[in-house]
């Protein structure tokens, strides 16, 4: 017979953490996998789909804070001069040690974003992922205001020359936002 495994009480709270978050990110998960189901079944527009419906899950465990995802973001994106779509915070008052938290887009479900938008720039795709569509946009920044996260940002100047960290993390795979849009 193997002898238990003794596990000091430090190591129960965070696997009990761990298997909690899991849990709400899966109940999450199958709640919106229902309310999909619900809307098809009832003929809804509102979420067609033929593929994924994506969700985001960040492991706060194993970020380290070194903010490659910002730049990669950055060159993907091609955002201007000291606009990071995705930006990384640190918490070092509310847990035993320095956290990381990485603040992109969240996507909403229910985006206050979208439902604020006057002109329709702003909409889910049918993955359920929030989309701009800068054409449309009218740069009334409601969306911006609207938005929980701090996610969105305003294009005060016309696009000038190579975005500074695509050389180095990647190539664009974004056309350039013209003068006056709100940016996600």
């Amino acid at each position: 017979m193997k002898p238990i495994k003794e596990v000091s009480r430090r190591d129960f709270v965070r696997y009990a953490a761990q298997v909690g978050i899991s849990a709400v990110a899966l109940e999450g998960l199958i709640i919106a996998g229902n309310r999909i189901a619900q809307a098809a079944a009832s003929g809804s527009a509102e979420h067609e789909q033929s593929g994924p419906y994506w969700a985001m899950v960040i492991d706060l465990e194993t970020c380290v804070g070194c903010n490659f995802c910002s730049y990669a973001c950055k060159a993907t994106n091609d955002t201007a001069d000291g606009v990071y779509w995705n930006a990384v915070f640190s918490d070092k008052e509310n847990f035993s040690k320095e956290v990381f938290i990485p603040r992109p887009c969240m996507h909403c479900e229910h985006a206050p974003c979208v439902e604020v938008c006057l002109v329709g720039a702003t909409y889910h795709r049918p993955d359920g992922l929030v989309a701009m569509d800068y054409d449309k946009c009218i740069g009334c920044r409601y969306c911006q205001a609207a938005c929980p996260y701090g996610a969105r940002y305003f294009n005060w100047d016309a696009p000038s020359g190579p975005t500074p960290v695509a050389t180095e993390w990647g190539n664009s795979e974004v056309k350039r936002r013209p003068r006056g849009v709100v940016e996600k």
